[in-house]
């Protein structure tokens, strides 16, 4: 999905698009991030495919630049980011000073765009 995403950005729109990694090996969150701070992206999108062994079971999520609030959401953060709750009460001193800026705006407004057309893409193919 990720490869046509960058194919489609930088085709159509004109985009220089840099993939952390270009095949099904994982990353932790802090060495991708690493990766596009060190290239200076305007962007960073992380794009998760999941699965559930019941195939009636289906659904889209979209997640984007936000503080977790709460212990709970805190761990599925954690979770989703392969990292420990430490780790990720580091990051909200981190994205606490991004908070001051527009970035989580602009990360709300992309996310909404992007589970709406992830929706309407799958509607028209079930």
């Amino acid at each position: 999905m990720a490869k046509k995403i960058k194919k489609i950005l930088e085709e159509k729109n004109g985009y220089e698009v840099l993939l952390t990694r270009d095949g099904d090996v994982s990353l932790a969150l802090e060495e991708r991030t690493a990766i596009a701070n060190t290239k200076e992206a305007d962007l960073f999108l992380s794009i998760h495919v999941n699965a559930h062994p019941e195939e009636t079971i289906r659904g889209v999520e979209t997640f984007y630049l936000n503080l977790a609030t709460h212990t709970e959401a805190m761990r599925v953060a954690a979770l989703e980011n392969a990292t420990s709750t430490h780790n990720m009460s580091e990051m909200q001193d981190i994205l606490s000073e991004l908070m001051q800026n527009e970035k989580i705006n602009e990360s709300s407004q992309l996310a909404e765009f992007v589970q709406h057309n992830m929706i309407t893409g799958l509607k028209k193919t079930k």
